[in-house]
């Protein structure tokens, strides 16, 4: 598979890595294939989606800050991300490389599914009229009275439009 008569090179290099011997060579119609629909839309689609439904289960909370974190985290796994693929191709070869992006894949589909039900959009809940009658008709009642929950300063702000 190494061609090191000429000097076009191609293949697994035997003379460097330990693992050539167990390496079968791969379709190259279907590995640009698969390279072009990965990086040419799989990615593009699946960052917008992902950076839409963060920003969903953000809801009013400090979107600037929470997104730049988000995108921060993102810059920082694809600086580090291509480094340790590199190391452990290097070391073990492919087959290893494809077992820590599978091993990644399955943490984060785990995660997901413990998680799944705290990822709702966050609300901000609507004021109860009721509520309302009774903070217009004294406006000197104590805030502090109310539950967190159900009254919040933006529930305030919005019974004085009713």
């Amino acid at each position: 598979m190494y061609n090191s008569t000429t000097s076009i090179t191609y293949g697994c290099n035997t003379d460097k890595f330990t693992w050539c011997q167990k390496l079968r060579p791969v379709n190259v119609y279907l590995y640009y294939t698969a390279y072009v629909i990965a990086l040419g839309f799989a990615f593009p689609v699946l960052n917008i989606t992902v950076a839409t439904i963060f920003s969903k289960i953000l809801g009013p909370r400090r979107q600037g800050t929470q997104q730049g974190i988000f995108q921060a985290s993102g810059s920082a796994a694809r600086t580090i991300g291509p480094i340790a693929v590199s190391m452990l191709y290097t070391k073990y070869g492919p087959q290893m490389a494809w077992n820590m992006e599978i091993a990644v894949i399955a943490v984060t589909l785990l995660v997901w599914l413990i998680f799944y039900r705290r990822m709702v959009a966050s609300k901000i809940p609507t004021p109860d009229p009721e509520i309302c009658k009774i903070l217009n008709a004294n406006d000197a009642m104590i805030i502090s009275d109310f539950k967190p929950r159900t009254m919040t300063h933006k529930t305030l702000t919005s019974c004085k439009t009713i």
